[in-house]
């Protein structure tokens, strides 16, 4: 079953439905082009360019929930304000579940908290492995949890929204699913169709922020109940998770666009797709007042917030001679070389982006060059977000191999292999690494 379900293959159908991306390194973008503003905020700016809409100082800076959601924090960086591991002496503990762990793991004050798609939710100890609690749901979990003011958020294919206390694992509210049914994905990554709920909780200004019935919704953290809703942008399911920043909210519809959001006030400010409509809809990176996403087809976006218009893009790898034509064959080498759903992480003005042919690459993004520092092979193909911690990059591989490299150089650190792909991004926590495998087991090396 695994083996007819390869993201290769899917990739391959969603590229040959993208159009073209012309080639190049690193390019300015017209400001008009792809970029979609709400009507009732935007003005004409000097010589029909999009005026600047935004000022992200007027909100008070979101909470950035530092260690205890999907990607770190809620600007999704990928960085962990905690200690790495430098040296592997192995593994400390492994805890087995009924099927695969794909999420990312959260660690908090001696527990880690994951799903699993055995539509199952545990709490571990973090120090034994052994298992606190488990609550079990009627679909699978995907959804990566967060954890905010002792209840841990996450989203089953149930169709549901699920807080509970994050102490005894009892419930403290659920949504109810709008749709009949459950949809049950199995090994097959990504699916066509993104259920509800498959997308990580955000949490900021005392709501939970997840997309279900093909809407961003805002929930209130105490009640559940529906406050917030993204009406404008489009509509779409999603794969990935909402950052949040300085008073905005970001988020990818499907595979088609971004969209940006006054984050209190659910006000649509700007939105668009990438250059020749290359697939988007995957979890942005908020950093420097920029935006940042990986496209499918492996090309990295940065966007100004405070003007859309400045917006450019770098092709990664392309110092390894990839390029994209708009060919059939070159559409079906990029999908080779691309088709990954992973998402950047950011630290010290640095992006790291990994490729379907186990390429990663550190990007310099403190100008608007998009300068390839380095670029490393790895064993086997990357889906697996990168996680940082105190300029270590840790990154997981479909052949199971977990990898330490530094931020700096690109130099291996050390490499640990587990008995299946690795899709989930690695947490850190003051010296472990813990991450899920497709072998059915979470991992804690130290």
């Amino acid at each position: 079953m695994e083996d007819s379900h390869t993201l290769t293959s899917i990739i391959l159908l969603f590229c040959c439905i993208f159009m073209h991306i012309p080639d190049g390194m690193t390019e300015e973008v017209a400001g008009t082009a792809d970029v979609i503003l709400s009507n009732q905020h935007v003005g004409a700016g000097e010589n029909g360019q999009l005026a600047p809409v935004l000022d992200i100082a007027e909100d008070a800076p979101s909470e950035e929930l530092p260690n205890s959601t999907y990607r770190a924090n809620t600007h999704r960086t990928g960085e962990y304000k905690v200690t790495g591991l430098a040296d592997l002496k192995g593994v400390k503990w492994k805890f087995k579940a009924d099927d695969w762990i794909v999420c990312n793991p959260v660690e908090s004050e001696g527990t880690v908290y994951f799903g699993s798609l055995d539509k199952r939710f545990y709490a571990v100890d973090s120090n034994t492995g052994k298992q606190k609690w488990v609550y079990g749901t009627n679909g699978e979990i995907w959804s990566s949890p967060t954890l905010y003011k002792g209840i841990i958020y996450f989203g089953s294919l149930d169709g549901s929204l699920y807080a509970l206390d994050a102490a005894t694992g009892k419930l403290k509210w659920q949504t109810k699913p709008k749709k009949k049914g459950i949809i049950e994905i199995g090994h097959e990554y990504p699916p066509f169709h993104a259920p509800d709920v498959m997308c990580s909780p955000a949490v900021s200004y005392g709501l939970v922020f997840v997309s279900i019935d093909n809407h961003m919704r805002g929930f209130d953290c105490q009640t559940g109940q529906d406050k917030w809703c993204a009406l404008e942008g489009g509509t779409s399911q999603q794969l990935g998770a909402a950052a949040i920043g300085s008073g905005l909210l970001a988020y990818g519809q499907g595979f088609t666009k971004m969209s940006v959001f006054k984050a209190k006030t659910s006000r649509f400010l700007f939105g668009g797709g990438g250059v020749g409509n290359d697939g988007q809809g995957l979890t942005p990176v908020l950093y420097d007042k920029r935006l940042f996403h990986q496209g499918t087809r492996g090309v990295l976006y940065s966007q100004d917030l405070n003007n859309p218009n400045d917006l450019w893009r770098t092709l990664i790898g392309e110092s390894k001679g990839r390029t994209n034509t708009g060919s059939k064959k070159d559409m079906a080498e990029t999908s080779k070389y691309f088709g990954t759903l992973c998402c950047p992480a950011i630290a010290s003005d640095t992006a790291v982006c990994g490729t379907a042919d186990g390429y990663l690459s550190a990007i310099d993004i403190s100008g608007k060059t998009g300068k390839e520092k380095w670029i490393i092979r790895l064993s086997s193909q990357i889906n697996s977000s990168p996680s940082i911690a105190r300029d270590i990059i840790y990154v997981g591989c479909d052949d199971g191999a977990i990898y330490a490299i530094e931020l700096g150089t690109g130099k291996h650190l050390w490499k640990f292999k587990a008995e299946g792909k690795i899709w989930s991004p690695p947490c850190i926590g003051n010296g472990v690494v813990y991450f899920g495998c497709n072998d059915n087991y979470l991992y804690a090396l130290h």
